[in-house]
């Protein structure tokens, strides 16, 4: 009897293997597609003189050749566009030297074939640099995001949830 259980569950085991040593990669295109996935603000009131506001931005990423992230850490490669709500319309804002594009983790850039996961970029906004573009507290922004890979394919572009500026703070 023993024996007669250990060769089915050593089956079940083989089989079990087998089933998920045979599942394919997935058919991504070789055109990075985003997804948004969260936002997030953590505030620091820890320097009275400079509080900021730390908005952590998740996107979910697919790529069919993996080839996201700059190997050589030149060009920026996670795009962000700001834009205010001003009488209820979103504004672009130029942010010029502030430009919160960035570029990707260059963990991406050592895979090969379909990759996809999730990528939090971190946006501090003190309460002193950003003011000095017309920000206010409790202005609401929007981002929109794009990235691009390193064949200089862009994906499509997506929009966060609304950001209020500071409004934790006193």
């Amino acid at each position: 009897m023993f024996l007669k259980n250990t060769v089915y569950l050593y089956f079940l085991l083989l089989l079990g293997f087998l089933i998920t040593a045979c599942k394919k990669a997935p058919n991504y295109s070789k055109t990075p597609s985003i997804s948004f996935s969260n936002l997030r603000v953590v505030s620091d009131l820890s320097d009275p003189d400079n509080p900021v506001d730390s908005v952590y931005i998740s996107i979910h990423f697919q790529d069919g050749d993996g080839d996201i992230g700059d190997d050589a850490r030149k060009d920026k490669d996670f795009l962000v566009k700001a834009y205010k709500k001003i009488n209820g319309v979103y504004t672009y804002v130029d942010l010029g030297d502030y430009d919160y594009s960035g570029i990707l983790p260059q963990a991406f850039s050592k895979v090969a074939g379909p990759l996809d996961g999730t990528i939090t970029q971190v946006t501090p906004f003190d309460y002193i640099v950003p003011n000095s573009l017309g920000f206010e507290k409790n202005d609401t922004l929007r981002f929109e995001i794009q990235i691009k890979d390193r064949a200089n394919n862009y994906s499509n572009v997506v929009q966060t949830t609304d950001y209020i500026m500071w409004k934790n703070f006193n």
